[in-house]
């Protein structure tokens, strides 16, 4: 995490129980318009002319498919088609950004550099760069589902069905955000754990050291969330992902 950030984050009162367990202090009444540190995750940067292509190859969802207002939830897998990560994917300039739990970062880092040989592609771990922030208030209506839009920060759509987003940001962005959505717009910080807890109800997946490489994408709802292309071509576990689906044996979720 970015010191400068959370610096911050404590002179507003939060109590960092673990380096990913963020808690603030309890405020009694209700309130709909809450703003959450996010450290359990983490982002890797891949960038470079060839890191589409790279990418293409080892991943569950279409890059093709990515956009500057369109993102998607997808999974890295080992050749037995078992996801070592689940990630959102967001593309920004000619950068992807890969959102993932901070504990698989490094693994899933070497991983993907093993397959970098002579392409142009550079994997950066922008975690003392890029601060995750969690927003959650009421809406008229919702935007699509992962739907990426990008001004000072890069927001996120989390939810079909109401007004949740995650916002990606460099550290001083972040800083001014918060201030401006807790200082003028009435939003109330809450601990990291509720938003693990909105993440779950939401059929997010996140995996962890334990959990990887333990199950199939079809088996962390990727394939209901729209984290898995059919049609995309080859990639690393593709065979057994796809002979999953087509022949219907799948038929346990754990969302």
């Amino acid at each position: 995490m970015n010191q400068h950030w959370k610096n911050f984050l404590l002179s507003q009162n939060a109590t960092f129980e673990s380096d990913n367990l963020i808690t603030f202090p309890a405020i009694t009444g209700y309130n709909d318009k809450t703003i959450y540190s996010i450290a359990h995750l983490a982002v890797l940067t891949v960038s470079g002319k060839d890191a589409a292509k790279l990418l293409q190859g080892q991943i569950t969802c279409n890059v093709n498919d990515i956009t500057k207002i369109k993102g998607s939830l997808g999974a890295l897998c080992n050749p037995k088609g078992r996801a070592i990560t689940t990630f959102l994917l967001v593309k920004t300039g000619d950068d992807f950004l890969m959102v993932l739990p901070e504990e698989l970062l490094e693994s899933v880092k070497k991983r993907l550099q093993m397959y970098v040989l002579r392409s142009d592609v550079t994997l950066t771990d922008s975690s003392d760069q890029l601060c995750l922030i969690g927003l959650c208030h009421p809406a008229n209506q919702a935007g699509p589902l992962f739907g990426t839009t990008q001004q000072e920060v890069i927001t996120v759509n989390l939810s079909a069905a109401q007004s949740r987003s995650l916002v990606i940001a460099e550290a001083d962005k972040a800083i001014a955000l918060w201030s401006e959505r807790v200082g003028n717009q009435g939003f109330q910080p809450e601990n990291s754990e509720q938003w693990r807890y909105l993440d779950i109800l939401s059929g997010i997946p996140w995996l962890t050291t334990e959990t990887s490489e333990e199950f199939i994408p079809q088996m962390l709802n990727l394939d209901q969330l729209g984290g898995i292309s059919y049609n995309k071509g080859c990639y690393t576990g593709q065979e057994i992902v796809a002979r999953t689906h087509y022949l219907a044996k799948q038929k346990e979720h754990y969302f």
